[in-house]
């Protein structure tokens, strides 16, 4: 069976269709929307102090909120930790993931589901950069468990530490809810 000839046509159009047409009228629609309001949702991805964070926490949804607030209070503290919000992962934001994370040390990708998809994307994107930052991965708040403020400080120190040691365990299911900030 030679298979339909036209088919690597087909999925080569359905792959620029999707990740570069696709992108590209993202990108357009959230430049109307800054100029129509001023104000800005991020398109593919948001960055939130990433530009000298050692550790980035990347999230999907309505986390970034919690992952927000805690990233403003680890800098207050003098923590170097940013964000990184995935807003579409088809298509996936290939070169705003790169650029958010080009000078981190850990990436810890939140994944709220237990296969890991957005670890295994970080990690794709990320594989031969240079200097490419650890990808670490956490399942967490399956089943309607709670996410707080505590457990997110909980998960950037662990990361803080595998940046600084260079050691972290890469996947891991996040079961207990923190009591405390700072544990």
């Amino acid at each position: 069976n030679k298979g339909a000839p036209e088919y690597m046509e087909l999925r080569a159009k359905v792959d620029r269709a999707l990740n570069v047409t696709a992108k590209e009228k993202i990108r357009a629609a959230h430049r109307e929307f800054v100029q129509a309001f001023g104000r800005g949702y991020g398109g593919l991805a948001e960055e939130y102090r990433t530009e000298d964070a050692d550790v980035v926490l990347a999230v999907l949804g309505s986390i970034a909120t919690t992952a927000r607030e805690v990233v403003d209070e680890m800098r207050a503290d003098g923590l170097r930790v940013g964000m990184l919000k995935i807003r579409t992962l088809r298509p996936f934001p290939l070169e705003e993931v790169r650029s958010a994370c080009a000078r981190a040390k850990v990436v810890l990708a939140l994944d709220r589901n237990p296969v890991y998809t957005l670890h295994h994307e970080l990690r794709a994107a990320l594989y031969g950069q240079a200097n490419c930052p650890m990808v670490m991965g956490r399942v967490i708040a399956l089943g309607g468990r709670n996410f707080t403020a505590p457990d997110m400080w909980e998960l950037a120190l662990e990361a803080l530490e595998a940046a600084r040691t260079g050691r972290g365990e890469e996947l891991a299911w996040r079961f207990h809810v923190a009591k405390s900030k700072k544990t």
